[in-house]
């Protein structure tokens, strides 16, 4: 049903990297995460003291924390257009108190905070952490990913598990177009947010909000048609927003225990935006 050869491989390869292992707000500061124990040298940075017990030890270690005030001065440009209150939503997402209310609850629960494995196997749990973001799976849905496993992780293996959007090159966004031309009964919304739990740097998701959120770049507003300029698109916006888009992630990370990528991130901003 894909069309893939057997011998299709790409030549990028890496080492696998466990980038969405989950943590508890216990242990988080004795987490083995990049910058942990490092002082943060980004403008507007708290920092504490907390008491690390992992593996029974006594030690002390610092831990950085955002400051709420700049997370939320933060105007991030998406698509073109510059974005306020980006923190709001993802806080708002991601069930934290925000600027107009207590804590809700929305799909992170039941799709970000379930860890999937940075390998190439899709497991059931990856198809069903959808439904809370993609109501109506079919029976061909649940069939293609069960008949179609191989295949799709033959797909995966030329896609580094620690490769960023806004870093790869020509022939990995040629990669991910490849998506669009797949001959599959799921839809690129669907798959995509599949996909996304195997590679969360890397492959984007898509959905009605977000095509009409980039239709002034792409000018498509068909799912298909608009894939190859989304992911350039979005490419550029990882890259232009490289600073308050870390700061957001590890803000969301701070304080609760669950990291999502720049990439989710930038999701979850244009998604929020239409929820009133």
């Amino acid at each position: 049903m894909i069309l893939l050869q057997p011998g299709d491989r790409r030549t990028h390869r890496a080492s696998k990297v466990d980038i969405r292992r989950p943590v508890s707000e216990s242990n988080l500061s004795c987490t083995n995460r990049r910058d942990a124990g490092q002082p943060c040298r980004t403008p507007g940075v708290q920092s504490e003291v907390a008491e690390c017990s992992r593996m029974g030890g006594g030690g002390r270690r610092e831990k950085t924390v955002q400051d709420l005030e700049d997370l939320r001065a933060f105007v991030v440009r998406v698509g073109g257009r510059p974005v306020e209150g980006g923190w709001d939503r993802l806080a708002r997402y991601c069930g934290l108190e925000w600027s107009r209310g207590a804590d809700e609850t929305w799909a992170f629960r039941y799709y970000d905070c379930l860890p999937s494995p940075p390998d190439n196997s899709v497991e059931p749990i990856d198809v069903l952490a959808c439904a809370s973001m993609h109501p109506g799976l079919s029976k061909s849905d649940l069939t293609f990913f069960h008949a179609e496993r191989n295949s799709i992780a033959s797909w995966l293996d030329g896609l580094p598990v620690d490769l960023a959007l806004d870093g790869a090159d020509e022939s990995v966004q040629r990669h991910l177009a490849d998506l669009a031309t797949w001959d599959a009964p799921v839809t690129l919304q669907l798959l995509t947010k599949v996909l996304h739990r195997k590679r969360p740097l890397l492959i984007p998701l898509v959905d009605r909000h977000i095509l009409d959120w980039y239709r002034p770049i792409t000018g498509e507003r068909s799912t298909v048609k608009a894939w190859p300029g989304l992911v350039r698109s979005i490419r550029e916006d990882l890259s232009l927003n490289a600073v308050p888009l870390h700061s957001m992630v590890t803000g969301i990370e701070d304080r609760t225990g669950e990291r999502i990528s720049p990439l989710r991130a930038v999701d979850i901003i244009v998604w929020m935006g239409g929820q009133g």
